[in-house]
């Protein structure tokens, strides 16, 4: 906006003729719409970063309820959702995760015991909560 200003201020003053003014002020404006438009598709990219950052939860949240109570469709639907390759071998079921969901299982025996507390540690200094929160986690721990 500030060169948009003195280019304005410098036609005014009569530094520069009008076509030299009009070519500057288009390479201005071209430069505005590129910007505009990153800032567009960075707003795009980020609320369907988003939507699907929900969608994962939601559906994480809910799976093991609808796939338990659910009909041979629901449980079909669930089974797809959650990757390909499915192998049934020895009546045991193995798939290959799909890379968002991929992340559940490799924290959640670690977030289990956590998420089954009634209270928080009360009797302890933050410093030793955390550690043993971030105690075995490559991402957490130092």
């Amino acid at each position: 906006m500030k060169e948009q200003d003195a280019l304005f201020e410098m036609r005014i003053d009569g530094e520069i003729d009008s076509s030299e003014y009009i070519k500057r002020k288009e390479k201005f404006t071209e430069a505005k719409q590129k910007i505009e438009q990153l800032i567009a598709d960075n707003n795009y990219r980020f609320d369907a970063w988003l939507n699907n950052a929900k969608n994962l939860f939601s559906f994480a949240e809910t799976a093991e309820k609808r796939f338990e109570s659910g009909n041979l469709f629901v449980k079909r639907e669930i089974l797809a959702s959650l990757g390909s390759n499915l192998i049934l071998l020895d009546r045991k079921l193995n798939i290959q995760l799909q890379e968002p969901l991929f992340v559940f299982t490799k924290y959640s025996s670690e977030l289990k015991p956590l998420r089954n507390r009634l209270e928080p540690i009360q009797d302890k200094p933050e410093q030793e909560v955390m550690a043993v929160i971030s105690s075995g986690n490559e991402i957490w721990g130092e």
